[in-house]
């Protein structure tokens, strides 16, 4: 039975399965560092690590995410804003008390939510 093609890898195989996150992180190669794909997949193993209790890791995966965000996206995009609060978790969860955030009310607004 064929379904057609997979919207992402052109196969049209049933047994078409999406790439794992992990796996996927090798877009960083393909697609470059900056680009949306990585960066997204960067945020969601990051918050994924998190949840794993490895917080440290996740910091600085989320860290490095965050910058690149903030120059590509803007400091205000929604997805720099969720970085924000990701990485906000994480400190919180190695008792990383972080400085005041010198940003705009609406970044400050996404930093407290946590």
């Amino acid at each position: 039975m064929t379904l057609g093609p997979h919207p992402t890898s052109g196969t049209s195989s049933v047994h078409s399965r999406p790439t794992p996150p992990r796996q996927r992180i090798g877009s960083r190669t393909t697609l470059g560092h900056d680009h949306t794909e990585t960066l997204g997949t960067a945020h969601t193993l990051g918050v994924s690590l998190n949840e794993l209790g490895e917080h440290s890791t996740a910091r600085t995966l989320l860290d490095d995410t965050l910058t690149r965000q903030r120059t590509t996206l803007g400091p205000d995009h929604p997805h720099t804003l969720a970085t924000t609060r990701a990485l906000r978790w994480a400190l919180d969860q190695l008792g990383k008390r972080p400085s005041e955030p010198q940003r705009s009310p609406r970044w400050r607004r996404a930093w407290d939510r946590r």
